[in-house]
C-alpha cells in the first residue's frame, strides 16, 4: 500500500517463459495520467515509479519471449496520500446532559514512520469546547446533537481530519 511520493519497485520475477523459451522483453505501464512519457512507462524486468498522486492505478507489464509471443499482465494498486487517519473513540457512547464524556485518539494511524505532532479537538457546544491533546474529557449541558472533529498533524506535517456527532440526552 504505497503513499503518493513515494518509490515504488515492480518486479517481474513470477513471470515465466514456457518450457524452451526466455524472456526478453519486460515493458511496464503504471497507468498514471500525471506522468509523461517515459515517466509513465519503464522496461525492464524490474522497475521503479513514484506516483505523484493518490488514487487507483492498473499497472501493466508485457512481456515478449524471443519468439515475440507476448503476455499482458494488470494489477490494480491504491496508492494513498500518506496522511494520518484520526480516529475518535468516546464513552459512554450515550451520554446524558451533565455527564463527563471522555474522548481519545489512540486508534489513530500514521504511515512512513511518521508519529503525531499535534491534536486539535473542536466540541461544539461542550466544555470545553476545544483541546490539544490526545484524549479530552468534555461535558454537555444541554441535550442535543453535536459535532466533535480531530485534525492530527504527524511529524511530515500532513493532516488527517475526521469528525463524529453525539447525541447527548437529557
Amino acid at each position: 500500500s504505497p503513499n503518493a511520493g513515494e518509490t515504488v519497485f515492480f518486479n517481474a520475477d513470477a513471470v515465466k517463459a514456457a518450457p524452451g523459451h526466455t524472456l526478453v522483453q519486460f515493458s511496464w505501464n503504471f497507468g498514471d495520467p500525471t506522468a509523461t512519457a517515459p515517466a509513465g512507462t519503464a522496461s525492464g524486468f524490474q522497475a521503479t515509479h513514484v506516483f505523484a498522486s493518490a488514487g487507483t492505478y492498473t499497472v501493466v507489464l508485457s512481456v515478449a519471449d524471443e519468439t515475440g509471443q507476448k503476455t499482458v499482465l494488470a494489477k490494480t494498486i491504491t496508492v494513498g496520500t500518506g496522511n494520518p487517519v484520526p480516529v475518535i473513540t468516546f464513552s459512554p457512547t450515550s451520554p446524558k446532559a451533565g455527564n463527563a464524556v471522555a474522548f481519545d485518539s489512540a486508534g489513530t494511524t500514521t504511515s512512513g514512520g511518521a508519529r503525531i505532532q499535534s491534536y486539535l479537538w473542536t466540541f461544539q457546544g461542550a466544555s470545553p469546547s476545544s483541546s490539544t491533546t490526545a484524549s479530552q474529557t468534555v461535558t454537555w449541558t444541554t441535550a442535543g446533537t453535536y459535532t466533535v472533529r480531530l485534525t492530527v498533524t504527524d511529524t511530515n506535517n500532513r493532516v488527517g481530519t475526521t469528525t463524529v456527532t453525539v447525541t447527548v440526552a437529557p
